[in-house]
């Protein structure tokens, strides 16, 4: 019932030069849609180095830390590795997060692109039935 209505529908509205410029205007918005994704990318890449640079810093600093505090005392050890530690997790808490919302944003924009695509579809279906309902119509 759903297809009978869509080709109804398809059938008796628009014009060609209309539903082209609705293409046009679609292939666009997938093309936007597409450079999102391309800076969603880069800005995971950069995230990744961003993380690379900050576990190199905390691995520097602790080091610093243990050459300037000599003798080294054991509960002095034991407390320096555990704020290591913290650190160490609250890095990995923030990738993960990180990691999740760049995959959540990846799964929309797929979504948005597919949803683009589908409409051009359905725009293309309906230039076709206009374009076979006009050449049944004519004579020639």
């Amino acid at each position: 019932m759903k297809w009978l209505i869509l080709l109804l529908l398809f059938t008796t509205t628009g014009c060609v030069s209309y539903q082209q410029a609705q293409l046009d205007l679609l292939q666009q918005a997938r093309n936007g849609i597409a450079l999102c994704d391309q800076s969603r990318q880069e800005h995971r890449a950069v995230a990744d180095e961003l993380d690379t640079i900050r576990r190199k810093q905390l691995d520097e600093a602790f080091d610093a830390d243990v050459r300037e505090h000599q003798p080294l005392s054991p509960d002095w050890v034991i407390e320096h590795r555990r704020a290591y530690a913290v650190g160490l997790q609250a890095m990995v808490a923030a990738h993960a997060a990180s990691v999740k919302a760049d995959e959540t944003q990846a799964r929309n924009i797929k979504a948005i692109d597919a949803a683009l695509e589908r409409a051009q579809w359905l725009i293309s279906m309906q230039m076709q039935l206009l374009h076979f309902k006009g050449a049944e119509h004519d004579p020639n």
